[in-house]
């Protein structure tokens, strides 16, 4: 087990990174006091199914962030992470708004946040099926 506070487990995914992005840029203004380990998931063979890994997010999907320092909590999906970083993290809000001195600019937050989420990856999925050439969704048979 890492001696790190918190514990990445992540693959070269556009949500993988999001959490990694913010770990780099909450470590460029705070220091070591932000310390992290990365443990990158081998999504083509279905590590994040695994038994330990379903522990941590019942969901089977990456990322995940467990919280040593915090009991060992397991914190998943994109955004909640990003939140719960900034909640636990970002103290001084160079990343985030003070919900109580800030509300308007914390809850436009939530709104983007959710929005980027939510409707991001079915726009994705949508535009390329709607160019990707009919073969190409095709498995040949071997």
């Amino acid at each position: 087990m890492s001696t790190k506070p918190l514990i990445l487990y992540t693959a070269s995914t556009p949500n993988g990174h999001k959490v990694s992005i913010l770990l780099e840029e909450l470590k460029a203004i705070y220091g070591p006091s932000i310390s992290y380990e990365v443990n990158k998931i081998n999504l083509g063979q279905n590590t994040q199914k695994e038994e330990w890994f379903i522990k941590l997010n019942p969901n089977g999907r990456i990322p995940v962030l467990v919280d040593q320092s915090r009991n060992n909590f397991a914190v998943f999906e994109t955004a909640a992470i990003l939140l719960y970083l900034e909640q636990h993290y970002d103290k001084d809000h160079h990343f985030s708004f003070d919900v109580e001195t800030q509300p308007d600019d914390w809850s436009e937050t939530l709104q983007w946040i959710f929005f980027a989420d939510s409707a991001t990856p079915p726009r994705e999925n949508r535009d390329f099926g709607s160019v990707a050439p009919p073969e190409g969704l095709v498995r040949p048979h071997k």
